[in-house]
């Protein structure tokens, strides 16, 4: 799971370059969270009108889904792992200005599922990152024919 989220991390930071469309497009993402990057995603899309509305929802539809698997994989790489008695093994963390623990169950089949939706929405942005080198996703344009 973890190396499934690097990938997608990955191309989350080459989709922030691509769409600044400058190499100094790396210093709004260089060593920031994947939140963050994401973030960054939502704004350059927006501001690139000529992209299809379809290409910039799909986009942020992924990105939207990008961050729940991320918030997903928080609690199992941040949360320590304790016996929970009767219920299982359990993580637990604590979330910055938030009161409390937040205990959730540690399921193994919920940690695989949680890799292969990582590397689906990996696929997803590779391809829509694919789809805007070749031309398909601008309103307009003759686009690169396989």
């Amino acid at each position: 799971m973890i190396r499934e989220a690097a990938q997608l991390e990955f191309r989350l930071e080459l989709t922030a370059r691509i769409l600044c469309e400058s190499h100094y497009g790396e210093l709004l993402i260089l060593a920031e969270s994947s939140s963050r990057t994401i973030k960054v995603c939502h704004v350059l899309v927006d501001a690139h009108e000529e992209l299809t509305a379809h290409a910039r929802e799909d986009l942020k539809g992924m990105l939207r889904e990008s961050n729940e698997l991320f918030t997903e994989r928080h609690r199992y790489v941040h949360g320590a792992a304790m016996f929970g008695g009767d219920d299982g093994p359990v993580t637990m963390r604590t979330r910055r200005l938030k009161m409390g623990l937040e205990i959730a169950p540690l399921v193994q089949k919920d940690v695989a599922s949680l890799a292969d939706r990582f590397a689906a929405l990996t696929s997803g942005i590779t391809a829509w990152i694919t789809d805007l080198i070749n031309g398909r996703l601008r309103d307009g344009a003759d686009p690169v024919t396989e």
